[in-house]
């Protein structure tokens, strides 16, 4: 069983929300307790505020340059912690960048990989730092 725990600090505007998302090896999706059929189709959880979670699919897929592959990932919204199904695609476009697409909405995003499919780089918005 794949478990999350999402929780949102006291100091946003919405006050503490909590999420507790699962899904079992049937591949049903639940979230606060509650069975979600609308996610019967997703692979993968989605996090909205980092690219870690773009990672998953990255590395599961191992794409030759070129080619794409579509999923339905439970994509987390921020900061009211909603869950909703997103039909998403990444393509493999150089040994390491990728066209992550979000099929629904039409959003794109380049994201720059390292060799084991670590997001590094997300569009103009996120950067991994060096520490």
């Amino acid at each position: 069983m794949q478990r999350y725990r999402l929780l949102e600090s006291p100091g946003f505007s919405h006050g503490e929300v909590q999420l507790r998302l699962s899904r079992n090896p049937q591949g049903q999706w639940h979230a606060n307790g509650t069975e979600r059929p609308d996610l019967a189709d997703a692979t993968d959880i989605d996090i909205g505020v980092t690219p870690s979670t773009n990672t998953l699919p990255i590395r599961r897929f191992h794409l030759a340059v070129g080619a794409s592959r579509d999923l339905v990932a439970a994509w987390i919204r921020f900061p009211e912690l909603s869950v909703i199904p997103v039909r998403q695609r990444y393509t493999r476009v150089t040994k390491d960048q990728y066209l992550y697409e979000s099929l629904d909405s039409g959003y794109q995003a380049k994201l720059t990989v390292q060799n084991d499919g670590l997001v590094v780089h997300y569009a103009d918005i996120w950067r991994a730092l060096t520490l």
